[in-house]
């Protein structure tokens, strides 16, 4: 096995996989994993380039780790198992967010198990040899619980009333 690699197993319901629900788990596993390489090392923008190092109808998709900038090595490994640790305790049903895991990346994980409800039995991460960890849709139960919600508030504010604009979107000013 190569070194700082990720491999995903995605089992189909069927004999064959559908395309759309491999490019799903496959694309919203790359986004979680920039995600997290963005919050690990403090960057707008991923330190990381991910390129799959196999792929096979019978054998799991592997991805590898290649720096698209010089990149330590321990870094690389940080992401990956912060990613790993992180979807773990989303699995066991954490009540806080994983480290390292913003608001996107919750909803990239949650994205990564939605093909769990068509096309897809089973979707397994494994980092380098370690057990590993399958993914259900308890991940996208516990990102539901920890992503902000949605609210509306009542409320009053006394001042002068300058500007109310209705051209685009609603939106007032009070100074």
């Amino acid at each position: 096995m190569i070194d700082d690699s990720l491999t995903i197993t995605i089992t189909g319901k069927t004999e064959h996989l559908e395309v759309p629900c491999f490019l799903s788990v496959l694309d919203s596993a790359l986004d979680l994993l920039r995600e997290v390489d963005c919050a690990v090392g403090r960057q707008r923008s991923p330190q990381i380039e991910w390129r799959i190092a196999a792929v096979s109808m019978n054998r799991p998709l592997v991805f590898t780790t290649f720096p698209d900038i010089p990149t330590k090595p321990q870094f690389r490994r940080d992401v990956l198992e912060l990613c790993i640790k992180g979807l773990r305790d989303m699995e066991s049903g954490v009540s806080a967010v994983p480290r390292y895991f913003t608001t996107s990346a919750l909803e990239y994980a949650k994205k990564i198990v939605a093909p769990l409800n068509t096309g897809v039995e089973r979707i397994a991460f494994t980092l380098d040899g370690e057990a590993p960890l399958v993914l259900s849709q308890r991940i996208a139960a516990s990102a539901d619980l920890l992503l902000p919600k949605e609210h509306d508030e009542i409320g009053s504010f006394e001042g002068r009333l300058e500007t109310l604009t209705v051209h685009g979107r609603r939106q007032f000013v009070i100074w």
